[in-house]
This record gives structure tokens, C-alpha cells and sequence, in this order.
């Protein structure tokens, strides 16, 4: 049995395109989100790659900031 996945960056651009095209506000959360999750196994040059290609790169760079607060949030130590 086969199984096909796709990979986490071709979701982000996914969520990206959906957000630009579709005007989502949801999507460009998700997007920041699986950043972050999954932010040490992301091959950036493909993400790159493919943002370009589906012309989100200019959301991929507000969706890239984003995802920096969430990691900051993340990794601050409960009080």
C-alpha cells in the first residue's frame, strides 16, 4: 500500500495562496502556526521556491514575522 503526503511546505503555500486569493484571515494564522510547530524540520529554500512560484511570497514574509511572535510566545518560560 502506498501513501502519498504532502510535505509541510507545500501546506504552508497552500494556506498562503489561500489567504492572499481568498482574502483569509484563518489561513494566514495556520500558516504562522505550522511555522512555528513544525520550524526545525522546513526546507526554507524550497518553501521560498514555492511561494515564488504560486506568488505568495509577499504574504510568506508577513506570514514569516508572524510566526516569529508565536515562537516567542511559545518558547517564554509559564509564570
Amino acid at each position: 500500500m502506498e501513501a502519498c503526503i504532502i510535505g509541510i511546505e507545500d501546506l504552508v503555500v497552500d494556506r498562503l495562496a489561500v489567504a492572499k486569493f481568498w482574502k483569509s484571515r484563518a489561513d494566514t494564522q495556520w500558516a504562522a502556526k505550522l511555522l512555528v510547530l513544525h520550524r526545525g524540520d522546513i526546507d526554507l529554500e524550497y518553501l521560498k521556491e514555492a511561494a515564488c512560484e504560486q506568488q505568495v511570497e509577499d504574504i510568506l514574509s508577513e506570514v514569516w514575522e508572524q510566526s516569529r511572535i508565536y515562537a516567542a510566545l511559545l518558547d517564554k518560560d509559564p509564570i
